[in-house]
This record gives C-alpha cells, structure tokens and sequence, in this order.
C-alpha cells in the first residue's frame, strides 16, 4: 500500500514538472460581446455590407453591418461584435470605426459582457459642383455625341 502512495505522489511531481505554468500568462480572457443599431448623426441607418470596427488598444475586431445599420443579434446564440483581447485590459477604451471616422460613442472593456449599444457616426456628406468632363491635352476625353 505505502508503494502505491509513494508512486502516486511521484506521478503527481513528475506532471507538476513536466507541465509548468507560466503565472504571467494566467487564465484566458472573458470577450466582451456587443450588438445594436449604428446609424449616422441625421438618423439614418448604415447600408447592409457596412464593416463596422472594434478599436482596444492594439487589436481590431471586426464585424458587417445587416440591413437597418443592424450588427450582431440579441439571444445567446446571436452573432456578435466579440472583442476577445490577448491581454486583459483594466479600464480601457473601446473605439468604434467605420473605415476612418470613429463614432460618437465609446465603451470602457468589461471581460463577459453581452451588451446592446446603438452607435452614431457623423459621416462627410460629399456635394458635387461644377464638374467638368475630364481633359487630357486640352481635349475631353469623353467627348459627347
């Protein structure tokens, strides 16, 4: 009996050894999970295909925008904006970003949340005035019929 106590106490520091565990690296992450509704600053909602970007620190997640600005879906089984970093970060920001304009609002990272945010961005409106046809050696280059 007192054999197999001994050896079972050798396998346990054998794995001990063999298995070590880096404290620094520590336990994995919770994500963070968001969806919602962005819409631009009149209201109107983003087109469907739309990259909507998640911004924490360093690292990008990112997701496509449904029909109605929609991104992700509620219920536990729903599609989400998961922001899963490789670090956890204490206090940090999370940024929003349709291609290089960045929305109104932000969100302070809590690891295991599951979170509606509906998000406003203030795209630039382009208006178009005075076009003239395009010329290559003072000729048009799309000369009309």
């Amino acid at each position: 009996m007192v054999k197999y106590r001994v050896l079972g106490i050798l396998c346990v520091i054998l794995l001990i050894v063999t298995f070590p565990v880096n404290a620094e690296e520590g336990l994995p992450t919770l994500p963070a999970q968001y969806f919602g509704i962005i819409t631009t600053d009149s209201g109107t909602p983003l087109p469907a295909g739309t990259t909507l970007t998640a911004k924490l620190e360093t690292e990008e997640y990112t997701i496509v925008l449904g029909n109605g600005g929609a991104f992700g879906s509620p219920g536990t089984f729903g599609e989400k904006l998961i922001i899963s970093p490789s670090i956890t970060p204490s206090n940090k920001t999370i940024s929003f970003w349709i291609g290089n304009t960045q929305t109104e609002e932000t969100e302070i990272y809590q690891a295991g949340v599951a979170k509606k945010i509906n998000l406003t961005v203030s795209l630039p409106t382009v208006s178009v005035q005075n076009q003239t046809a395009p010329t290559l050696y003072g000729r048009d280059i799309f000369p009309q019929k």
